[in-house]
């Protein structure tokens, strides 16, 4: 039942159809994996699918599948046999997620925690978000470029403690040599380096023999200030969404290392430097507020309607690039006709009254991207402290999640009927 309905298809639909039938993307990387069992004497690591599918009323899914051996090819019947489990991408499951952590980030810089206490929350939060079977270490490293004591979650303290005092660059670990680079790493095999015996060795011992590392670089020019490692305890890449996934996180241990950096600066401020700490307050809590809200649309208008921010989330969900729209009305571009002229006069309104209706409030209202899809949006829209007429606004495309309410609903209805038709 799980499956028919991540799939959208009905059991008699999926009986006897082919993988590549319903999902596409599957055939490369499989098809390697079910050689090497169909060549085995007895089953092999699992494989971890990016998978993606079109369901029957056109919307689009992400899913992992992950394939596992049953029956290895070498046997006495020369028949392997595999099974496949699906579940939502890891990035989906995760980025719900991120707003919290990035809005816990920022109150615990706000009161006053040292960077170590922030990294560890992090490396916590960046463990849960990967697949089971990896093991988080975040190591931070200092302005001589030494790695310093790591920080893992759920690993002994011993292999945090393993790079400390080691330069970026060294020959030393995967995580040393990716510091130098800047380059993101995957060591399957640590045996690839002489040089890595050491560390090989003191991870082995705890049933750790592959790493997958992050290096986070910050500042201009930067500089690598951490390595963010997932240890495995079996040798497989990381699938594409795991490796998207690796990047988002080590952006919010960026994040984190900013906003504390920011923090300390600003704590340090004279009181002869009141009327410029002001200043740079007002520009951090802007910071916080688009920090805050970075996995939605943010859009920044003036009291005229005319666009004068637009960020990455709203080029991907309404289609227009940011060069397309600045400086240009609103209206123009995703703001469904027969709701053009109530934005107006609400701009209008505000101008000559400084009262908006909407201000302050979530709503859910219609929107159209660039190819005129209309859907629904989640919209906050305020005013900027202290800007004299611009206003920053959130919108959140919840299409999936309306249909979602709308199935749930329908099965309620469906089940009250059945309970209610019963003669037990």
């Amino acid at each position: 039942d799980v499956a028919i309905r991540l799939v959208g298809r009905a059991s008699t639909w999926l009986v006897g159809r082919s993988i590549g039938e319903v999902f596409m993307h599957w055939h490369s990387p499989a098809s390697a994996w079910l050689t090497r069992l169909l060549q085995a004497a007895e089953p092999i690591a699992p494989r971890v699918l990016d998978l993606e599918l079109e369901r029957p009323d056109g919307s689009r899914g992400a899913l992992e599948g992950i394939l596992y051996g049953i029956r290895a090819g070498r046997s006495e019947t020369n028949e392997a046999v595999a099974g496949m489990k699906i579940r939502p991408s890891v990035r989906v499951e995760v980025r719900s997620e991120q707003l919290s952590a990035q809005r816990e980030l920022i109150e615990m810089v706000a009161g006053g925690s040292d960077l170590r206490a922030i990294l560890q929350r992090v490396a916590a939060f960046a463990e849960r978000s990967m697949p089971g079977e990896t093991f988080c270490l975040l190591t931070p490293v200092g302005p001589d470029s030494c790695m310093q004591e790591g920080l893992a979650p759920t690993l002994p303290a011993d292999i945090g403690r393993l790079q400390a005092g080691h330069r970026l660059g060294e020959d030393w670990s995967p995580a040393t040599v990716a510091g130098g680079s800047g380059e993101s790493l995957v060591a399957l095999d640590l045996e690839h380096l002489a040089a890595w015996h050491a560390f090989r060795e003191s991870i082995g011992r705890h049933g750790l023999i592959a790493c997958w590392v992050q290096p986070v670089a910050v500042g201009r020019p930067a500089a690598v200030r951490a390595a963010l490692e997932f240890l495995l305890p079996i040798r497989r890449p990381p699938s594409r969404s795991e490796r998207a996934l690796l990047e988002e996180l080590g952006a919010l241990v960026r994040i984190a290392i900013e906003l504390h950096d920011l923090g300390v600066s600003l704590r340090e401020r004279s009181v002869a430097q009141q009327a410029a700490e002001a200043d740079a307050e007002r520009r951090r809590r802007s910071f916080e507020a688009l920090v805050d809200t970075a996995l939605d649309a943010v859009v920044g208008i003036d009291s005229y309607g005319f666009v004068t921010l637009w960020n990455r989330m709203a080029e991907q969900i309404f289609g227009w690039r940011s060069d397309e729209v600045l400086g240009k009305p609103l209206s123009h571009f995703i703001i469904p006709a027969e709701l053009i002229d109530a934005h107006e006069a609400g701009t209008q309104r505000w101008r000559e009254t400084g009262f908006g209706r909407v201000l302050g409030k979530r709503l859910e209202i219609p929107a159209v991207d660039r190819n005129g899809r209309r859907f629904p949006v989640e919209l906050a829209i305020n005013e900027i402290p202290g800007s004299q007429g611009m206003f920053s606004a959130f919108l959140r495309d919840i299409s999936e999640r309306k249909r979602i309410e709308e199935t749930l609903r329908d099965s309620e209805s469906r089940m009250k009927m059945i309970v209610e038709a019963r003669s037990d």
